[in-house]
């Protein structure tokens, strides 16, 4: 019998063929194609989620305050932080710290962490800040509802399209029909765009060409008087680094009180409580 040389039968290798790593790369990358934009989608709705608790957790504190200051909101330059004295520059914590635990943490927006513009965590030369941070909180107090009565009948609206023009003063109810979009509730806590105005003025205030961010997936967090918060998609240019026509401001704000005309929240008397008969 003829003899059998160790050589004559092969073994096949242990592990894949070139062709079958190929495929096992193939599926993985599918899978991480699959599975990126969900985990990015989740991570954006913890952080809208996250945003809208902190907004939440400051209303509370604001009706604590009221409940024991004649219903009434607090006045737009103590909510967060109270100069010792008038031109001193010194502040100390406001009203705030008094009703909300944690309130390093609950003042900043996840996702932003109250950087700056340009994502710089400490504040630009030359600028103050009450928590040395880029800006003191994410979040600013609707300036006019300072003094706002917890049982007003006051009703809100935003103006359409503000890309047409100035928003006038005065709209009568008839004109209001077409040109404004009713609010469910009273805005008093804004989610504030960054560079429209919240860096460059550190005073907590939300008026005048201040307007609502868009980091939320092209949306902002509101938070209303009857303490529920939405997130709404105002109007926005296409150019997110600019001052645009077409750019919601504070002065795209209607409210309507015992007046059969709507007016422009900005041209209300700034006087602590005058929103409650605009």
């Amino acid at each position: 019998m003829r003899g059998t040389s160790s050589g004559s039968y092969r073994r096949r290798a242990s592990g894949f063929t070139l062709i079958e790593l190929l495929i096992v790369v193939a599926v993985i990358a599918l899978l991480i194609g699959i599975l990126l934009p969900a985990l990015r989608g989740a991570r954006e709705s913890g952080w809208t989620t996250i945003c809208g608790s902190n907004l939440r957790q400051i209303g509370t504190a604001s009706q604590l305050y009221a409940d024991t200051n004649r219903s009434r909101l607090w006045e737009r330059e103590q909510w967060y932080k109270i100069e010792t004295a008038p031109g001193s520059g010194v502040y100390q914590p406001g009203h705030l710290f008094d009703y909300c635990e944690n309130v390093d943490k609950v003042a900043e927006c996840p996702k932003n962490k109250r950087r700056g513009a340009n994502f710089n965590e400490t504040p630009v030369p030359g600028s103050a800040r009450f928590f040395n941070r880029a800006i003191d909180f994410d979040y600013t107090l609707f300036s006019r509802m300072h003094g706002l009565r917890m049982d007003t009948d006051v009703r809100m609206a935003t103006f359409k399209n503000p890309a047409a023009g100035s928003p006038p003063n005065l709209l009568t109810p008839l004109n209001a029909a077409t040109m404004l979009t009713p609010l469910n509730g009273l805005m008093i806590f804004v989610e504030e765009d960054t560079k429209f105005n919240n860096e460059q003025f550190a005073d907590g205030r939300w008026g005048n060409v201040d307007q609502i961010t868009s980091r939320h997936g092209d949306r902002g967090n509101v938070h209303f008087l009857d303490n529920h918060v939405e997130v709404f998609k105002f109007n926005h240019g296409p150019r997110p680094d600019v001052d645009e026509p077409k750019d919601f401001n504070c002065n795209d704000v209607y409210v309507l009180g015992k007046r059969d005309s709507w007016v422009r929240a900005e041209a209300v008397n700034e006087q602590y409580g005058r929103m409650n008969n605009p």
